[in-house]
């Protein structure tokens, strides 16, 4: 994976910087959000329901995509391999979302622009950009935890 993506939400928080070879974590309150990447060249956006005490987990590639590590899209065995292969991270919150919130109308239009990715996403690309509810995965990585 190349470049340095951020990533944040509809509400224009930011997470962290997805950047080759790492990963991050970030604690979200329950609900329906949009998690965005946003590149140099397209700004690309993920759509979850996250409910409490779970573990979800999203993949950012170059192009940037997200895609949502889900039952069905087979990533989720690879959770495992992603962990041994990759540095943990830990973001500057208070930097990363400072330094967006000083791009005034550019962060403000990517923060809408991921949104309108999503919602133009073919249904078949939804599937592999939508986590649910039971999408979740166990932090020791020995498979999905029961709903």
């Amino acid at each position: 994976m190349g470049g340095v993506f951020p990533i944040f939400d509809e509400a224009g928080h930011f997470f962290g910087d997805s950047t080759g070879g790492s990963r991050f974590s970030a604690l979200v309150n329950p609900g329906l959000h949009y998690f965005i990447a946003w590149g140099p060249v397209s700004t690309e956006s993920l759509q979850a329901t996250l409910v409490p005490g779970r573990t979800y987990w999203v993949l950012v590639t170059s192009r940037p995509s997200l895609y949502a590590v889900t039952r069905s899209s087979g990533l989720m065995r690879n959770v495992p391999s992603y962990i041994a292969d990759t540095k943990a991270m830990i973001a500057d919150i208070a930097s990363g979302q400072a330094y967006l919130d000083s791009l005034n109308d550019a962060f403000r239009k990517a923060v809408s622009d991921g949104i309108a990715a999503y919602e133009a996403y073919s249904d078949e690309d939804k599937v592999d950009a939508t986590l649910l509810p039971d999408d979740n995965f166990t932090p020791t990585g020995k498979g999905i935890a029961p709903p």
